[in-house]
């Protein structure tokens, strides 16, 4: 014999199923009862859909015998494992669905197992959904811990139960107002348990059209949103409706939003960088009240004025930083002034002079390049400075270099270190500039001393003494000095020098003649002041050359191959 529930084969004798414990017994009882043909549940006849899987029943109705009333009865005799006392689960289903032939009401009845059920079966056949009722999860958990079941189910086996979702679904609409198993199942307790697959399904279809009428409003928001924002046109005219005054200004504030976020991201940099820049300026002005870090103040400053002209030129800024800038150049001027007379009072180079022109020179260089992006700064303070410091440094130097010829003896020394980086006083198409004359004459001497030395080693013959003279003569302004050292050095190596010799005698003809120096008599050649022209910085009104003669020594001279 075939379990209706579980199709497991059984004993034609057997009473209950072996696999599920299902009362074989009560097979009979039912007339016109129909099996699930999905779960195999037993179910009354009549009945359209399967009570525990919902399945459609093929016949919509089956009618009993006259003699029966339409009830089934399942009485279910149980006792405690102790006890030989037995109980009876009545289980009653009102069918609507079902004519006035019979009442709808099934009551199944179940004497006690006369078998002992393992704890898999009996886990199986409360979860189990082809059971022909459905117990709620309340009462599922009051059975499984009740003493009064037949059986004893340990904790594990009873979270099971109670947590799977593959048997009984708990459906609490489908019980009645008095169905309840008061305490354990009590016996003679009636609970009605009543169909609700009409009213599930009626209940999906109600959510499946509000889901759908929701997904409709949220599309019709959006494009409204479209439309109101111009990015959809519609082949018809909205009607004008006035906007209230927020309404106004957020829609203002939503035009402008890109255009002010360019500004703000602008305006973000430049306001960084013009707070870079007063701080720069506000370091620089501390630094360069201390003179050891004048020239660090300085660059500090430097850098701030270049943020300053960033800004003007870049964002527009002129009015803005227009204060900052003229508070930062009148700053940098007095640290200019300031270093000026710092370095004036260092012994006297060529070099320092440069640096502090250096300076004077960047610093109105500034003010041009500010001038282009609307700065007016003032120079006048900063351009008098120079220019009274560029006359007073280069006299003094013209004063040091003069006092060389009223000694008995000097060093050549000490005029070239004088002299040495003066080349940048003064402009090489100005051969007539006093600082010029001066460096050249020491360069000579300079020259002259290193031929001595490297003679005196024997790094050098007298006759590669005279190429040397031969190839600095130039730069030395052709001086007559260095003219006779070479006549010499040719001499003493035999060599025919006879050009520069006619050339050198003209040259000290035209001395006598011009200005009644007879060189050798009147002057050795060794203090013959050839720097002196009898100008402003004149160191004799005797011992020199003229402007005129010294221009005619260079053209005489010029054109004799040494």
């Amino acid at each position: 014999m075939k379990c209706p529930r579980c199709q497991t084969e059984n004993n034609t004798q057997a009473r209950f199923c072996v696999q599920c414990g299902y009362d074989l017994s009560t097979t009979g009882q039912m007339k016109g009862a129909v099996h699930c043909a999905c779960c195999g549940a037993i179910l009354p006849a009549g009945v359209r859909f399967c009570t525990s899987c919902g399945t459609p029943i093929g016949n919509t109705f089956t009618q009993q015998n006259d003699d029966s009333e339409g009830t089934m009865i399942l009485e279910e005799s149980y006792g405690d494992l102790n006890d030989d006392s037995e109980g009876t689960m009545i289980l009653e289903e009102s069918n609507p669905e079902q004519e006035d032939s019979f009442e709808g009401t099934m009551v199944l009845e179940e004497t006690s197992m006369p078998f002992t059920v393992d704890q898999s079966d009996k886990t199986q056949m409360l979860n189990d959904s082809s059971m022909p009722f459905t117990v709620d999860q309340s009462d599922r958990t009051q059975m499984l811990n009740d003493s009064s079941m037949p059986f004893t189910v340990d904790q594990s086996d009873r979270t099971q139960m109670l947590n799977d979702s593959v048997g009984n679904e708990v459906n609490h609409a489908n019980y009645y107002e008095n169905n309840t198993y008061n305490g354990g199942m009590n016996q003679g307790g009636n609970n009605t348990v009543q169909t609700n697959t009409t009213q599930s399904n009626s209940g999906n279809k109600m959510k499946l059209v509000i889901g759908l009428l929701c997904i409709m409003i949220a599309a019709a928001a959006a494009v409204l949103v479209l439309v109101w924002k111009g990015i959809v046109k519609l082949p018809f005219d909205l009607p004008f409706i006035p906007l209230t005054e927020s309404e106004t200004t957020t829609e203002i504030e939503s035009s402008t939003t890109e255009t002010t976020d360019e500004k703000e991201s602008g305006k973000g940099v430049s306001e960084e960088q013009l707070f870079n820049a007063d701080k720069d300026l506000s370091a620089g002005k501390e630094k360069i009240e201390n003179i050891e870090e004048l020239i660090d103040g300085m660059e500090n400053i430097e850098s701030a004025m270049e943020q300053y002209k960033t800004l003007a030129d870049e964002f527009g800024m002129s009015e803005v930083v227009s204060e900052h800038m003229a508070d930062a150049y009148d700053v940098y001027a007095s640290a200019i002034i300031k270093h000026k007379d710092m370095m004036a009072e260092q012994e006297l180079s060529g070099g320092i002079y440069a640096q502090i022109m250096n300076e004077f020179s960047r610093a109105v260089t500034y003010a041009q390049e500010f001038a282009t992006v609307g700065f007016d700064v003032d120079t006048s303070l900063l351009i008098s400075e120079r220019d009274g410091f560029d006359t007073s440094y280069r006299n003094r130097i013209i004063k040091a270099f003069n006092e060389f010829a009223s000694r008995d003896s000097w060093s050549r020394t000490e005029a070239w270190n004088l002299m040495d980086d003066t080349d940048s006083m003064f402009s090489s198409d100005d051969l007539d500039d006093p600082i010029r004359l001066r460096y050249c004459y020491a360069l000579a001497w300079w020259t002259q001393k290193q031929i001595e030395s490297e003679l005196g080693s024997g790094t050098i013959t007298q006759k590669g003494a005279a190429l040397k003279i031969a190839n600095i003569l130039e730069a030395t302004d052709y001086n007559l000095m260095l003219v006779d050292y070479y006549i010499q050095y040719m001499h003493a190596e035999g060599q025919d020098c006879s050009m520069v010799e006619t050339a050198y005698s003209e040259i000290l003809d035209k001395l006598a003649d011009t200005q009644g120096l007879h060189i050798g008599e009147d002057v050795d050649i060794a203090h013959f002041w050839y720097f002196n022209d009898f100008g402003q910085y004149s160191v004799d009104d005797k011992n020199g050359v003229t402007t005129e003669n010294r221009q005619w020594i260079r053209q005489r001279l010029g054109s004799v191959t040494f």
